[in-house]
Formats: C-alpha cells, sequence, structure tokens
C-alpha cells in the first residue's frame, strides 16, 4: 500500500511500504502531490542538441528548422512508452519577429526521406511506417518571463507510442508553423519526458 510522506522540496510524495509496513527503500515515487495536482514521475529523460546552419533563406510555413535529430534512451528496446512533456530551449536572447508555432514530427526509426534545414517538409510513403505524431505536437516559441531567452513547452501530453524492436531511440523533425526570419547558425536544446 502507498504510504505518503514529505519528500525533500516538500511535497507530499508517495512510496510503497515493505510487508513489514516500513517504508521501502530505495523507491522512486510513481507521482508526486503538489498544489493539490498530481503529477506523474516520469520515468524516462533525454535531451539532445539541435545544431541550425546558417540560411540565407527566411523560414515559411511547414519548413524544417535545424534538420533531423535522434533522441536516445527514452525507453526501453521494442518498448511502449507516454510521452509527458517536450521542452526547447532555444540559443536566442531575442524572438525573432514572425517566429511563434512549431510542430514536432516524431518517428519510431531514422526516416528513410531525410530533410535538411529549411526545405518543405513532407511525410512521403516510405516514412509513413515509423511516423508517430501523425500531425505533430505543437510547440509555442516565447521568451521566459524575465527574458533574455526563447524557449517552447507543451505540457500533458500523454501520448503512448511504440519504439522500434531493436531501439531505445526516437528520431524528429521540428517544423516551423510561422513565417519568419533568422539567417544565423544557431542550436536549440530539445528535452522529452516519458513514462
Amino acid at each position: 500500500m502507498a504510504q505518503p510522506y514529505i519528500g525533500p522540496n516538500g511535497n507530499t510524495q508517495y512510496r510503497e511500504a515493505d510487508g513489514d509496513g516500513s517504508l521501502a527503500t530505495p523507491y522512486i515515487p510513481a507521482f508526486t502531490v503538489a498544489n493539490n495536482l498530481v503529477v506523474s514521475n516520469p520515468r524516462y529523460f533525454s535531451e539532445v542538441t539541435v545544431t541550425k546552419p546558417a540560411t540565407t533563406t527566411a523560414y515559411d510555413i511547414n519548413k524544417v528548422y535545424g534538420n533531423l535529430f535522434q533522441i536516445p534512451n527514452i525507453g526501453n528496446s521494442g518498448g511502449i512508452i507516454e510521452l509527458t512533456s517536450v521542452s526547447i530551449v532555444f540559443d536566442l536572447a531575442t524572438l525573432p519577429t514572425g517566429m511563434s508555432d512549431f510542430a514536432l514530427y516524431l518517428f519510431n526509426s531514422s526516416p528513410t526521406t531525410t530533410f535538411a534545414n529549411n526545405e518543405l517538409f513532407s511525410v512521403p510513403t516510405n516514412n509513413r511506417a515509423s511516423l508517430l505524431t501523425l500531425n505533430g505536437i505543437n510547440l509555442t516559441a516565447n521568451l521566459t518571463r524575465g527574458g533574455g531567452t526563447v524557449v517552447a513547452e507543451t505540457i500533458l501530453i500523454n501520448s503512448t507510442f511504440k519504439l522500434a524492436s531493436v531501439s531505445t531511440s526516437l528520431w524528429g523533425y521540428l517544423v516551423s508553423l510561422s513565417a519568419f526570419s533568422h539567417n544565423a547558425s544557431s542550436s536549440f536544446i530539445i528535452r522529452l519526458y516519458a513514462k
């Protein structure tokens, strides 16, 4: 039976008791209660830095931002994961004029047809079988509340995906859903949480 205790961050957390009623250790709680909201703790976390090369052409709607990237160790090989949240930290101090929405497309194997930075994104026939996010996961880029860094985040995704039978990775493209100019080379860090 789950027993409540006060965690290191001061929030009420739960963990299973041993047969004698004592709290089992070590134990990673399955969920945390914070401000009366039950939050599932992720079991998997992975991040990758993607470099966007310099370009002379402005981005338009449905253009690849950066290039194909691999997200390693996001689950067990061939396992089923539930993607809970995605966050992106752009190496930008100001939001380029017009930059707003993006779609994150995920695949359970490396797509056969690949796209370079600022190419028009599509899902050709040979990429359909590995596509997991049919319409992409929407993220909106904006400045952090204090300013100084451009970020994008979506939480409570709760979508279930199956990894390929011999892989613990996902592959992805970040695709612009707005038109904007950002010609300089830069990078972004993408972080995925799953359980």
